[in-house]
């Protein structure tokens, strides 16, 4: 009887574990099908060209050969093939939607017929020829021991960095404002340009995680040799000797370049730096916190730096630090928006006068919604530390109060129809610290 119950049990289960197979399939197929049509949907939206797309599916559709993933796991992950690539099962359902149906849905005037199209083959791959006095078939040498490291690095030569270019950009508050999250194809241009400014070496830097640990260090230390070589003492005991020896190694080329190329090689190291482990994010964490603290004051460049790259890998390695929305309203942040304005003005401007009337142009359109006045700060009301409370409380509020504080500032900001060095590093920290980051500005 025991025996009995046993093997009925185990039939049920396997029952049961069949059916809740198939309705997981089930949904997994349905569920991906729809996602095909509103990728594909997303895809026109975003390129405007329904022929392209079209198009490629038809080419899909015209290789005969056609491909299948060999791997263990492979079905658990069919859903987010491009196409099908498994072989049919027992239990396996379509996860894509016929390409006839899709291509339809792009080209209503597609006839069924799809191109005939051949894959090229593979080149056969070539081993490299064996080196000169060398067997085929004897073993490789040894590679050479790695040098010993120096016991004290030499000191980093004194390099002049640039001069800030004399001539401000001229911008408009309304080409601020619309180029937000609409990238056009000057701002294209403008990437490979900036691309083409910054070394190979520093690209490739970038993209390694200890390379860019190294290079945000770089950016931070003084112009001054002596206090250099203080900050980089200071850097050894916060951090790594690899990370110190990194950014001794790259400081010469981060002085080429350009000040509107720095921020977005910082952007260009992001993604490595957040495949830190927490133990190097930590030390990354002291480590800039040491250099900004060193000189026992923080410019501009350097809060923005440190605001940017902080917001963006503390929502990696702490997740559960999310921002928790407390403002519908903007009459309880007045204060703060006259903080964030005052700075605004102060950054572009070193007239008292131009400066109060920079903010006054912001200021005006903000109280009118507001429903109240927009105060006027002076300077050591809304210095960096008050500034960063301000954008504290702003990233608790609502993304319409974020808009219009945004376009607040732009309206600040172009004023005068120029924009500082100054004024687009502090416009760029405020736009990111409020979830809406801006393009680079371009010259009109």
């Amino acid at each position: 009887i025991h025996l009995a119950l046993v093997i009925v049990s185990l039939a049920l289960g396997l029952i049961i574990g069949w059916i809740g197979v198939l309705f997981g399939r089930l949904i997994q197929a349905a569920v991906s099908r729809q996602r095909e049509f509103l990728a594909d949907a997303s895809a026109v939206q975003f390129t405007r060209n329904p022929g392209g797309l079209a198009g490629a599916l038809k080419k899909i559709g015209g290789v005969s050969e056609g491909s299948q993933l060999q791997a263990a796991h492979a079905e658990e992950v069919s859903h987010f093939f491009f196409a099908n690539g498994l072989r049919s099962k027992f239990l396996g359902f379509a996860t894509h939607p016929p390409l006839i149906e899709r291509i339809r849905a792009l080209d209503p005037n597609f006839d069924g017929s799809f191109p005939s199209v051949v894959l090229p083959d593979t080149p056969a791959e070539v081993s490299p020829p064996p080196l000169p006095g060398v067997s085929p078939l004897a073993p490789p040498p040894p590679p050479p021991p790695p040098p010993r490291p120096a016991a004290q690095p030499p000191p980093l030569p004194v390099v002049r960095p640039p001069p800030l270019p004399g001539t401000p950009m001229v911008v408009m508050q309304q080409a601020i404002i619309a180029d937000i999250g609409k990238p056009r194809t000057e701002h294209l241009q403008y990437a490979v340009d900036l691309q083409q400014a910054v070394s190979p070496a520093l690209q490739n830097a970038a993209r390694d995680p200890l390379g860019a640990h190294a290079l945000v260090c770089a950016f931070l230390l003084a112009p001054d040799q002596a206090m250099r070589q203080k900050q980089l003492e200071e850097l050894g005991r916060a951090t790594s000797d690899g990370v110190r020896q990194e950014t001794i190694r790259i400081w010469p080329d981060v002085q080429g370049i350009p000040p509107q190329a720095r921020m977005p090689l910082v952007d260009m190291a992001l993604p490595a730096l957040r495949r830190l482990s927490p133990e190097q994010f930590e030390q990354f964490r002291a480590a800039v916190k040491t250099l900004v603290a060193s000189d026992s004051e923080i410019d501009l460049f350097e809060y923005m730096l440190q605001k940017i790259v902080m917001r963006h890998l503390e929502t990696r390695f702490y997740p559960e630090r999310r921002t928790v929305t407390q403002f519908y309203d903007l009459r309880p942040l007045a204060h703060d928006a006259g903080v964030l304005l005052s700075a605004t003005a102060y950054a572009g401007q070193d007239d008292p006068a131009q400066a109060r009337a920079a903010f006054a142009q912001g200021a005006e359109s903000l109280g009118r919604i507001a429903r109240c006045e927009i105060p006027w700060l002076p300077p050591d009301q809304c210095d960096l530390t008050h500034l960063d409370t301000a954008l504290e409380r702003f990233s608790q509020s609502v993304p319409q109060i974020k808009k219009n504080v945004l376009n607040a500032c732009a309206e600040t900001v172009a004023a005068d129809g120029v924009i500082q060095q100054r004024e687009a590093e502090l416009l760029r920290a405020v736009a990111d610290s409020l979830d809406c980051p801006v393009p680079p500005f371009l010259q009109v």
